[in-house]
């Protein structure tokens, strides 16, 4: 055990919105003695509560993180400054790599964990067949492990972080229960642990089979006594594996299936009410509430009516359209294009090191802006012509968002949307493509181009997602913007934003019915055929798109002040202009 108070510290547990204070914490460190330039040192390592702190916050089997590989898990991550970061998961039973959002408070400790075992350990981790099995083609080049024990040089195993499992749990059980019986509410105690007999073999829950040992026990007068006992233990009440019940049943009333089943790496939608088996009747009734009052008030498919607006007109900002806003910037002087349109570059340091001018050095020393290449979803410097030092690096053309020398505006935001999206739908087909080479064990050359083509993707995706993020808080910052930023001339016919995501199938296919039309150089070639099975699939389940009429007020006059923001104007001043008679007469008072 640990006295957070011997080190200045202290520990606090919240149960039902009360502090408790704790005196004593367990130590879930585990100690390794290693072989330090010729000196036998003790290290403390903190792998196996990290581990399983991990798989807690994204919902995952322990699995997934106890197989992270230290070279890949933050390839796909660029910054730690918003609330979740993005995890690359190498290991799982349905998809071999997939990305999954963590909290960034604990992706951090994920990288204290790479510097750990990469700097402050006397040896670090060695490449190693996945499971011991060096026949398994779907690791072919086997894994680094992240939480490596350097006295086996591999993962910790099961049989280790259950044991320290179990350690935690015993401490909530006598702080939870303790706090409980200090309340008065007895009744509410609660058994985190039990005492069971060890099987000789077979499962946990066989009743057959106790293991025997020899034992003494002391009667009651003091005569003392050999004897057969089966060996008893203690086991916990609440597994690691049951926290993913838990983590869907609390999500499940704020998400979307589809979101939860990304999360936790499932295949089929059955899943989520497999493992949600397991809430409360009253959380049911509620989510039953909420539906049915969201019918009534006939809300279901309000914004998505409203959405459909953007079907029928053109609504999407064009950067690469003539007389463009975004070409407009790029003609005047380049601070000022750099000022109004956020103008970004990014380099991916672990693709490899570039050592040339970035995209905004270019623009800024450009001479001849005839041959700067705008596109919808970024801009590039040198005209679109790749440069070899490039190539070498982003390894295909038009991997916009992997280039260090691609300029992004904020004209470019949903356009870097429209191809992320397209971008997820491919690296989707790509994977069963990939298993499905991986089953019919064709060339290990084909395997690995389509690995690596999917792998690109991927990386591609969280760049965009990384891109978008950096220019939407660039305009939330920009006091000029506000809630609506300004374009002129893209000011009444880019009123509507296309604010629809993948959440669901609906959904998926409204937003890439809209980037078809807006984009479509996003597209891939079977979309039609797509389009034809999605709109059977509606019409078959009766799901109908009716006409509804709003007013486009409130769009217009965030606009207008907008503008009158970024040229510091007020309605006296507007009211003065011969122009606008209807202002004539009006003043900040009025």
């Amino acid at each position: 055990m640990i006295i957070p108070a011997d080190w200045g510290e202290t520990f606090e547990l919240k149960v039902d919105g009360k502090v408790v204070l704790v005196d004593l914490i367990p130590s879930l460190f585990n100690l390794i003695e290693l072989d330090d330039n010729g000196e036998k040192r003790i290290f403390a390592f903190n792998s196996v509560f990290r581990m399983l702190r991990s798989a807690m916050h994204i919902g995952s089997r322990v699995q997934n993180t106890q197989w992270l590989d230290i070279t890949l898990f933050d390839q796909f991550n660029f910054t730690t400054e918003q609330y979740f970061s993005n995890l690359h998961v190498t290991v799982d039973k349905t998809n071999p790599h997939r990305n999954v959002a963590i909290p960034s408070y604990v992706f951090k400790t994920l990288l204290l964990e790479k510097q750990f075992q990469l700097e402050q350990i006397p040896m670090g981790p060695v490449r190693i067949p996945y499971e011991g099995n060096e026949s398994d083609g779907t690791y072919h080049d086997g894994i680094t492990p992240l939480f490596n024990n350097p006295n086996k040089n591999q993962p910790f195993h099961d049989s280790v972080y259950n044991k320290y499992w179990l350690k935690f749990m015993k401490f909530i059980d006598v702080e939870y229960n303790k706090f409980c019986r200090s309340e008065g509410r007895r009744e509410d105690c609660h058994r985190f642990v039990y005492i069971d007999c060890r099987r000789e073999k077979g499962r946990k829950d066989s009743s057959r089979n106790p293991k025997m040992i020899n034992t003494k026990y002391v009667d009651a007068n003091g005569i003392e006594y050999e004897t057969e006992a089966s060996e008893i233990v203690y086991r916990p009440v609440h597994t690691p594996h049951a926290m993913r019940n838990t983590f869907t049943v609390m999500r499940r009333f704020h998400l979307h299936d589809a979101v939860l089943m990304e999360q936790q790496g499932w295949s089929a939608s059955a899943m989520v009410d497999h493992y949600a088996k397991g809430e409360y009747e009253q959380d049911r009734l509620e989510r039953l509430e909420a539906t049915d009052q969201a019918i009534r008030k006939g809300l279901t498919f309000r914004e998505l009516k409203e959405q459909t607006r953007l079907l029928n007109s053109d609504n999407a900002i064009k950067p690469s359209a003539k007389h463009s806003a975004m070409r407009d910037a790029l003609n005047t002087s380049a601070e000022d294009a750099i000022k109004s349109q956020h103008l970004l570059s990014i380099k991916i340091p672990d693709l490899g090191d570039y050592g040339g001018k970035d995209g905004i050095e270019i623009f800024r020393k450009s001479q001849n802006k005839a041959d700067i290449a705008v596109y919808d979803d970024c801009v590039c410097p040198v005209g679109g012509m790749c440069p070899v030092e490039v190539l070498n690096i982003i390894k295909e053309e038009r991997r916009c968002a992997l280039c260090p020398i691609a300029i992004f505006g904020l004209d470019h935001i949903s356009g870097l949307k429209a191809k992320a999206r397209s971008l997820d739908f491919e690296s989707k087909s790509k994977q069963r493509v990939l298993k499905n080479a991986i089953h019919r064990k064709v060339s290990s050359q084909t395997i690995e181009n389509i690995d690596d083509r999917l792998m690109n993707d991927r990386l591609e995706i969280s760049a965009c997602v990384f891109i978008i993020n950096t220019l939407e808080q660039h305009a939330k910052m920009d006091p000029a913007q506000g809630e609506y930023v300004c374009r002129d001339p893209d000011l009444l016919r880019n009123a509507f934003k296309i604010s629809l995501d993948c959440e669901d199938e609906i959904q998926s296919f409204l937003s890439r019915l809209v980037d078809a039309k807006a984009y479509p150089q996003f597209t891939s070639g079977d979309f039609l055929a797509k389009v034809e099975i999605a709109a059977r699939r509606f019409v078959h389940g009766g799901v109908q798109f009716g006409e509804e009429s709003f007013s486009d007020i409130d769009v217009v006059a965030g606009h207008i002040a907008a503008i009158m923001r970024k040229n510091k104007l007020t309605f006296d001043e507007l009211s003065k202009s011969e122009i606008l008679p209807q202002l004539q007469g009006l003043s900040n008072g009025s």
